[in-house]
């Protein structure tokens, strides 16, 4: 995950903001709201790379098994943190001796974190790839883009310049079926035309506001600031 999300920032040269921690010893459920520092694996990238070759599961399910803890693998990540000293002694043993991993102490207070950024509701650049898309996800929106969950490849890049109430949008070459530009008061003067362009082509389009469309956004994201008072299918931009 920090390897790909390091990758789209470098890629596109901005956005992407993260930090992957590896807790030791936890599990899953691990609630990153403490105030007081974390101990993490000091580089979660070198855990990736050995976790499968080396089959670094064995060495977990091996303290289980010490621990009288039995050995379904299936439970091995839910053990709570410190509810069995024991057991959270072994991994740590094993983490640092058995498998010569560096840990650090660091703040991985969740919170604290996401509150130094300010989220931008309609931001005026957008890539979309679409093979990252969560396969339980219900919506079917990514900021003010929107396609069916069937269309799961290739990159959409959008844009918009306010100035000339203008948006353009790329599909690569990969993205297969249709996919709707969700229009937004914040992203558009929709008293004005709206141009749309993609590649070489441009069509100029008056935008009527929807009072249903408007009411079923409101209902998929409950966010007044995510909400679009109309759509475009890029279909019918090319069509």
């Amino acid at each position: 995950m920090k390897k790909t999300l390091s990758g789209y920032r470098d890629k596109y040269g901005y956005g992407y903001e993260h930090r992957v921690w590896i807790h030791v010893p936890a599990g899953h459920n691990y609630s990153d709201n403490a105030d007081e520092m974390s101990v993490v694996l000091k580089d979660p990238a070198e855990f990736a790379d050995r976790a499968v070759p080396e089959d670094i599961l064995d060495v977990f399910v091996e303290v289980q098994e010490n621990c009288g803890l039995g050995s379904n693998v299936s439970e091995l990540s839910y053990f709570p943190a410190e509810a069995y000293e024991k057991f959270d002694n072994g991994i740590m043993e094993a983490v640092t001796q058995s498998l010569g991993m560096e840990t650090e102490e660091a703040d991985t207070n969740a919170v604290r974190y996401v509150s130094r950024f300010t989220r931008k509701a309609v931001p005026e650049k957008i890539v979309w790839d679409l093979s990252t898309r969560a396969s339980r996800r219900e919506k079917d929106s990514f900021y003010w883009l929107e396609a069916a969950p069937s269309v799961n490849q290739g990159i959409i890049t959008a844009s918009v310049d306010a100035a000339s109430n203008t948006i353009r949008v790329e599909p690569d070459e990969n993205v297969k079926g249709d996919f709707a530009i969700r229009i937004h008061p914040d992203l558009v003067d929709v008293s004005r035309p709206v141009s749309i362009q993609t590649g070489n082509l441009t069509r100029t389009i008056q935008i009527n506001p929807s009072g249903e469309v408007l009411k079923a956004s409101m209902l998929e994201c409950g966010d007044p600031k995510l909400a679009c008072v109309g759509k475009i299918l890029y279909s019918s931009i090319i069509s």
